[in-house]
């Protein structure tokens, strides 16, 4: 009953086969709770009492992990959530944020519901003449196969499991623990954490402009698909948001420090480049949390499926006042596209006047990641005739799938534009990576630090009055500047007014990113990486970049590639190792080289 009160649609609407599957699931969990309540409503034998508490237990336990994880994220734990866990005591409470008062709320309410369930089967049930402990074993026997009983928890494009939460939990559970045990065939690989983020003190805001800041975040976005600068004949995909912003500040010469999205989601949100040691990368304070100390209302809305690689642990422990992800958004949302990000900018549009001043909000969206979220009836360039697959019609139809996602940009940006608000909201834009179509042999990211995989877009819109006028003209001269992932939290604490206050000290010594707001940008070596301890890497690729030049190192090459990224913005001539000396010393004595198994680099610390 709770259940189909959380997802009814979903349950109801089920296909034919599904319908079964789910209706033998049912059964299953029925059979469960009727043995073990059956078990422990026995009139003697002390095998009651252990039937009891395993009762209490389980139930308590089960349905306060599946209701608490519902209350945060709109849909319950299950394989896919547990994967990648590394503690065996986390994964039997789905790794669960219990600093929050709904999760204790949902534990609280199963355990007092299993002693009433308790008490009202001792009171009713007629004592078995069978042999004592019996029904113990029957009820063993039972929790046996409910747990072995394969789980339908995710189905082709949609994240709506096909079981019932105690199923989905059960085989969470054992397959987390197959793989923790080294039983499972193949091992996991590394993936986020559950974070203790370090405490931010209070912080005074420094006597600059009332201004909010909305961060808005893409997802595998080329600059070669993005007017960044305003055009009013604007060919490339990004129409929308080009029509809605066209007094933005444009930065063409912008780069992550990787080309995961979890690597770069971390080093937006701390500032903390992805090579860093393990304690830093799990320590380091978010936007979020410096926004809070700020005074700032905050917000985190995305399409993301934050389940997808354990994303959500990277957040779920942050001071974040108003949350969505796509599953919030909708239930049926597809786990690697996430959810429709024209969903997500009507929930934010919906909510906007809900947040009050001064705000820190991001919006993510997620439908440009592959298989990639595109629509016909709203395409640009043309593929019919075009073979599949080939170039030029993997070309456009990625543009495609960009102007899609821009549409829902533009609105959401219209909105912000002609709000009260707005007038106080600098928006910061980029994206988390950018995308290979072929470039030096590879598809997608993750597998390289080549540019047309860690260059992107970005721009800031700043309204008369939001910025002051060293902080306009600093922006402006970073126009061609070459800028990085890790400058961008710096320039949210500028924008929050609180980057130079002492209390922050301690925070910026694990920085090496400078405010775009500010004019004393300096040159350094900047560590390129897609093997982290939040990501550990199929192929281990790495580099290090400095001033124009770019050291490239991949997994299973014995040399580095080197290149002028100014005069060979391709990437198409190699220098060769001896021009990248300087850096290969550096990049050595950061990433020792890896051996086959493309663990990070790092020692764990």
């Amino acid at each position: 009953a709770v259940d189909l009160s959380r997802r009814p649609s979903a349950l109801l609407d089920f296909p034919a086969g599904t319908k079964w599957y789910f209706r033998g699931s049912l059964m299953l969990t029925a059979a469960l709770w009727a043995a073990f309540i059956w078990a422990a409503a026995q009139r003697r034998g002390f095998e009651r009492h252990i039937a009891a508490v395993l009762f209490v237990v389980l139930f308590t336990v089960i349905q306060g992990t599946q209701g608490g994880f519902w209350a945060l994220f709109t849909t319950y734990a299950t394989p896919d959530s547990e994967a990648f866990s590394r503690s065996i005591t986390q994964t039997l409470v789905g790794t669960l944020p219990f600093h929050l008062a709904v999760v204790w709320f949902h534990f609280a309410a199963a355990a007092v519901t299993a002693l009433l369930f308790l008490r009202i089967a001792r009171h009713s049930i007629v004592d078995a003449k069978w042999p004592r402990g019996l029904a113990l074993v029957l009820a063993l026997i039972v929790l046996a196969g409910a747990v072995y009983a394969p789980a339908s928890y995710r189905r082709k494009r949609t994240s709506v499991a096909a079981s019932t939460p105690e199923h989905l939990y059960l085989a969470a559970v054992k397959l987390s623990y197959q793989e923790q045990l080294g039983l499972a065939p193949n091992r996991s690989l590394w993936r986020p954490q559950k974070r203790s983020p370090l405490s931010v003190p209070p912080l005074s805001r420094a006597d600059v402009p009332a201004r909010n800041v909305l961060f808005i975040l893409q997802e595998s976005q080329r600059p070669d698909a993005t007017c960044i600068d305003y055009d009013p004949e604007c060919k490339l995909s990004t129409r929308a948001s080009n029509a809605a912003v066209p007094q933005r500040l444009p930065l063409f010469n912008v780069r992550a420090n990787d080309s995961a999205t979890t690597l770069s989601c971390s080093t937006l949100w701390t500032g903390v480049l992805p090579s860093a040691p393990h304690r830093e990368l799990q320590s380091a304070p978010t936007a979020w949390g410096y926004a809070k100390a700020a005074g700032y209302y905050t917000a985190y809305m995305t399409s993301q499926h934050v389940i997808f690689h354990n994303m959500r642990l990277q957040m779920q422990n942050e001071p974040i006042d108003l949350f969505a992800c796509a599953t919030t958004i909708d239930q049926r949302a597809d786990f690697d596209v996430g959810a429709n990000d024209g969903k997500l900018s009507d929930w934010v549009i919906d909510h906007w006047d809900q947040m009050p001043e001064p705000f820190f909000a991001v919006v993510q969206y997620s439908n440009q990641h592959y298989p990639y979220l595109h629509d016909p009836n709203q395409a640009i360039f043309d593929v019919e005739g075009l073979v599949p697959k080939s170039k030029e019609y993997e070309d456009k139809f990625y543009r495609n799938v960009v102007y899609l996602s821009d549409i829902a940009v533009g609105r959401l940006l219209d909105k912000v534009k002609k709000s009260d608000k707005g007038n106080r909201t600098v928006i910061v834009y980029t994206a988390d990576h950018g995308e290979a179509f072929g470039e030096h042999g590879l598809e997608g990211h993750t597998f390289s630090v080549h540019d047309n995989e860690i260059r992107v877009p970005a721009w800031i819109d700043a309204p008369e009055g939001t910025l002051t006028d060293e902080e306009l003209r600093s922006i402006k001269r970073a126009r061609r500047q070459y800028l990085w992932h890790t400058d961008f939290l710096p320039t949210f604490l500028d924008l929050f007014g609180v980057w130079d206050r002492p209390e922050l000290e301690p925070f910026k010594a694990n920085m090496i990113g400078t405010p775009i707001t500010r004019s004393d940008r300096k040159q350094i070596p900047v560590p390129l990486t897609n093997c982290s301890w939040l990501w550990e890497c199929q192929m281990a690729n790495w580099g290090v970049f400095w001033g124009k030049l770019k050291l490239v190192g991949t997994q299973g090459e014995k040399k580095y590639h080197c290149y002028d990224v100014a005069t060979d913005p391709h990437e198409l001539r190699d220098l060769g190792e001896g021009r990248c000396r300087e850096l290969a010393e550096i990049a050595d004595q950061i990433f020792p080289r890896p051996d086959i198994t493309a663990r990070p680099f790092t020692p764990l610390k």
